[in-house]
């Protein structure tokens, strides 16, 4: 059986596009566009790993990450948070 994804990313081309090579590389992946889907998709599921973009409307990557945290069964699982923004564009 191979590891299940999630991804929470809102750009359709590029969650498209991760999901292609993901894929390809033998792994099965849900694709949520928003913070508040993907946290629903992980209550409903079971994920190995959750890929997560920074920046998406309503609901961002950090306080999604927080709400999948709380759930027991994703306590200890890798979540890597992803953004197309520079380091020197997150500085506030």
């Amino acid at each position: 059986m191979s590891a299940r994804i999630l991804l929470i990313e809102d750009d359709s081309s590029l969650a498209t596009g991760l999901r292609r090579i993901l894929v390809a590389e033998g792994y099965d992946v849900t694709v949520e566009a928003r913070g508040d889907a993907g946290l629903a998709r992980a209550r409903a599921g079971a994920f190995d790993l959750v890929l997560t973009d920074l920046r998406m409307p309503g609901m961002d990557g950090i306080e999604t990450i927080k709400k999948i945290r709380q759930l027991e069964k994703y306590a200890h699982i890798p979540i890597i948070l992803m953004t197309a923004f520079g380091r020197e564009e997150l500085i506030v």
